[in-house]
């Protein structure tokens, strides 16, 4: 045999929109917006700044060397990588992404 928790159907509707207003007194969550985009030759721009401030960091590090160092592996290493990061730096400001004409 089923208990009855309400008298009637109009009670069981009435307990049930209680209950659903109970829960909608919080507001909803928002949903994450994704942060806004910079536009494509912005953001070359910055990869080519970044490449060229990280080609100054290793050049610091490079003139920051002990002597005992500088004639090592890790100079030429670091002397390979500023000269490619010197190359990406120009290659990523020669870029000329196409102009939208809306």
């Amino acid at each position: 045999m089923t208990i009855r928790t309400h008298e009637n159907s109009a009670a069981r509707q009435k307990a049930y929109r209680d209950r659903v207003r109970g829960q909608r007194d919080s507001p909803p969550p928002q949903p994450k917006r994704a942060p806004p985009r910079t536009a494509r030759p912005a953001r070359i721009l910055a990869l080519a700044r970044m490449a060229s401030d990280l080609a100054a960091e290793y050049g610091a590090w490079l003139t920051a060397m002990p002597e005992n160092l500088a004639n090592g592996a890790l100079a030429e290493e670091l002397e390979t990588a500023i000269s490619q990061l010197d190359e990406a730096a120009a290659i990523l400001e020669a870029i000329e992404p196409p102009r939208i004409r809306r």
